[in-house]
């Protein structure tokens, strides 16, 4: 928060204003996960002394309206365990309905659910697993090395690069099995514009080889269909010319993806420059990959020693109760985290939560909603600019002050001599 205050001031040049006297909108649920290796974002940096000063100049509007469930019961009890309040024995009993063990898994429709784990090695073991015995081109990255002086550093280097995790290597892996039909993320911001950025989910559905001189056949790129239509609109518009030439292979709202390529800092002098495509397979992700995404059926691998806003970020992915599937390697059935938290992160957001409360943002809702729910006798009349009165009829009915107004006035400004 206080780099996008320092970016602000400077853009603006203002420097005697909290950032940069600009209006900040800010959207997000503080119930889910802290970011890795950071504190919170109402808690002030350890490098700054204005952090907390930062937060508190802000107004706190909450959205009451869930998107992601429709069933108000299951969204309920979700933000019980987000809170971390203990819930009913008819709660609890309803999230341990859905604990399957594995062979059960594999006769319920869990077909294209996606694998929710808490650590990296059983996400890969999950993938790995998923895609053996399915056809698919494997890819592996152009390395080249600069630096060393010796086979033997070259040697050295080769090994420290291989044992790199992701993050490490910019999000390029080494080598990736390229499988169509099945699911693959995003794993670096490639154009956060167009909405391709790390993180994004889709579907591969093509392979797109080429022949290189002196390679020979190599992959030119590949195309996703994202689980949300809006990512990769740009891209999918620059595309137009090869889709349409190859309409036989190609369809429209396929998004190609081209190789990138990542300067990797391997010590003593030591770079490699790595070329590879910026995705991993996503049959299974790790929890704290899978936030901010939504999917219509997963599998959750719980355990007792999750932290509470863990198991939520888990639960809250999916849209529905019924496309919730639960188990654990230890065969324990018992949801644990129905009996609440008191931890000091828990606490911490409560505080935090309540504070918020109290320092709501006042609307131009609360204002007008203050006088007609006054006990002094009033008229209200209330003049409504409304460029389609039918295309907005639905608006109007559902807007929380119009239709508690005495008078209501609306005016259509785009009348034509026929209307």
């Amino acid at each position: 928060l206080n780099t996008v205050h320092l970016r602000l001031q400077d853009i603006y040049m203002n420097y005697d204003q909290a950032y940069g006297g600009v209006m900040l909108l800010l959207c997000g649920d503080l119930r889910q996960l802290f970011p890795v290796m950071a504190k919170p974002v109402f808690k002030p940096p350890a490098n700054s002394i204005s952090g907390a000063v930062l937060w508190q100049l802000l107004k706190f509007h909450e959205l009451k309206q869930v998107m992601r469930q429709a069933d108000k019961v299951f969204s309920d009890i979700l933000t019980k365990i987000g809170n971390g309040d203990k819930l009913t024995t008819d709660e609890t009993k309803l999230i341990e309905s859905r604990f399957f063990t594995e062979e059960q898994l594999r006769k319920e429709q869990t077909e294209g659910a996606v694998r929710l784990f808490h650590r990296n090695v059983d996400v890969t073991q999950h993938n790995n697993k998923a895609l053996e015995g399915v056809d698919g081109v494997t890819c592996t990255a152009d390395d080249t090395f600069v630096g060393y002086k010796s086979a033997e550093q070259l040697a050295n280097a080769r090994v420290k690069l291989y044992k790199m995790c992701l993050t490490e290597t910019a999000g390029l892996q080494y080598t990736i099995k390229l499988c169509p039909g099945k699911p693959y993320m995003v794993t670096t911001n490639v154009d956060v514009e167009d909405g391709i950025v790390n993180g994004a989910i889709g579907d591969l559905m093509y392979v797109e080889e080429s022949i290189d001189d002196e390679a020979g056949e190599r992959i030119a790129r590949i195309w996703i269909k994202f689980d949300n239509e809006q990512i990769g609109v740009i891209a999918r518009k620059k595309a137009e010319p090869m889709t349409r030439s190859r309409a036989d292979i190609l369809r429209p709202d396929w998004t190609p993806i081209v190789k990138r390529s990542a300067n990797v800092d391997l010590g003593s002098r030591i770079k490699c420059k790595r070329i590879q495509f910026p995705v991993v397979p996503a049959c299974a992700l790790t929890i704290h990959k899978s936030q901010g995404g939504t999917f219509d059926k997963i599998v959750f691998e719980y355990d007792k020693g999750q932290e509470q806003q863990m198991v939520y970020v888990a639960l809250s992915r999916v849209k529905s109760l019924q496309g919730l599937f639960m188990t654990s390697s230890k065969g324990d059935f018992k949801f644990h985290h129905a009996k609440g938290c008191s931890s000091p992160k828990m606490k911490d957001l409560r505080n935090e939560l309540k504070r918020l409360e109290n320092h709501r943002l006042r609307t131009i809702v609360d204002e007008v909603s203050e006088v007609i729910e006054s006990s002094e006798p009033t008229t209200t009349l209330m003049s409504v600019n409304v460029q389609s009165l039918r295309a907005h009829q639905m608006d109007i009915a559902t807007d929380p002050v119009l239709p508690r107004v005495h008078l209501l006035a609306l005016s259509e400004t785009w009348l034509d001599d026929n209307a």
